[in-house]
């Protein structure tokens, strides 16, 4: 496929508003910085190869295949993000610039490589989501906190990388699942926030604008529309993004990232909580530390705080209500 019918198909994940509401041309066109005429033309030979339904006057969206290929692209651009940033000290956004042109040169068996060499990252710098391998299985969409309006709620995805930031806001009650309200915004960008649910004990919290950019959250109202999906739990797609301190009795996650650096994360590595592997939590003591889990055929323990700097992958579906509630 061609660098530029890669490139739309990118453009339109990024651009629509649901998976199934179309874009319009107008609106793909002048992300592109192309004339209408020429975004109609290349959407007629998307719809040729099947990768797009495009209905004039109304708009284009992908198909199943085009959505493949469309994450793939993203996949791919944002693990070179994460290098270039991580690894070679871009900034991030030229980072992204000099992603565009690697994306298409990437065979996938590269790809898969790259993202084992950076601990298989799930958000750049810039707060995108990363795709996962497995195009069938999907996050719920994530978007930064600075998205929501005020009266808005969305329920915590991820935090922010830094862990003296990450430990703030946990010591202030936001953490992975957390519902945020936002109940106002400053003319600095400042956000007042209300932590939990109606009928909970509600926290406050005020964070920065640039903080906030930095919290990705999933709107209460596409957490509801997932919910229909979650009748078949068994077919559902969606996992999860959470940290291994947050895993509950029995339940099994997958690990993707350490957090955590130095030793402790050698440490991590000589017990055998790598990416890609299972673990389940077994038992939690009285006051919540340590946890004890089962990894493979063996157990270890970890300290709450040590738990926290690993990120598990657990279905979504399964907690879904308690998040709803």
């Amino acid at each position: 496929m061609s660098e530029s019918l890669e490139m739309y198909l990118a453009t339109i994940i990024h651009l629509r508003a649901a998976k199934d509401e179309p874009v319009s041309l107008s609106v793909l066109a002048n992300a592109l910085s192309i004339a209408s005429v020429s975004a109609n033309e290349m959407c007629r030979k998307l719809q040729e190869q099947g990768l797009v339904i495009y209905r004039p006057y109304k708009g284009v969206t992908l198909t199943e295949e085009g959505e493949r290929r469309g994450q793939a692209v993203l996949r791919r651009r944002g693990l070179w993000t994460v290098f270039l940033t991580q690894k070679l000290g871009l900034e991030p956004g030229r980072a992204v610039e000099v992603a565009d042109a690697l994306e298409h040169a990437t065979p996938r068996d590269v790809t898969d490589l790259l993202d084992d060499f950076l601990g298989n990252p799930r958000v750049t710098p810039l707060g995108d989501l990363i795709p996962s391998a497995n195009t069938r299985v999907a996050y719920p969409a994530a978007t930064p906190l600075t998205t929501l309006a005020t009266g808005r709620v969305g329920h915590v995805a991820e935090l922010p990388a830094a862990a003296p930031i990450r430990d703030f806001l946990h010591q202030h009650g936001l953490q992975v699942g957390t519902p945020a309200t936002v109940l106002s915004i400053a003319d600095s960008g400042e956000r007042l926030l209300a932590l939990g649910s109606e009928g909970a004990s509600i926290r406050h919290l005020s964070v920065s604008q640039d903080i906030a950019a930095q919290i990705l959250v999933t709107p209460h109202e596409d957490l509801l529309e997932i919910a229909a999906l979650c009748a078949d739990e068994e077919s559902s797609p969606y996992v999860k993004l959470i940290p291994l301190s947050q895993l509950q009795k029995d339940e099994v996650g997958v690990v993707v990232r350490l957090n955590s650096r130095g030793a402790l994360r050698q440490r991590l590595l000589d017990m055998g909580v790598a990416t890609g592997v299972e673990i389940r939590l077994k038992h939690k003591a009285p006051l919540g530390d340590p946890l004890e889990f089962t990894v493979k055929d063996y157990q270890i323990s970890l300290r709450r705080e040590e738990a926290a700097e690993i990120m598990v992958e657990v279905a979504f579906c399964s907690n879904l209500v308690t998040a709803l509630q």
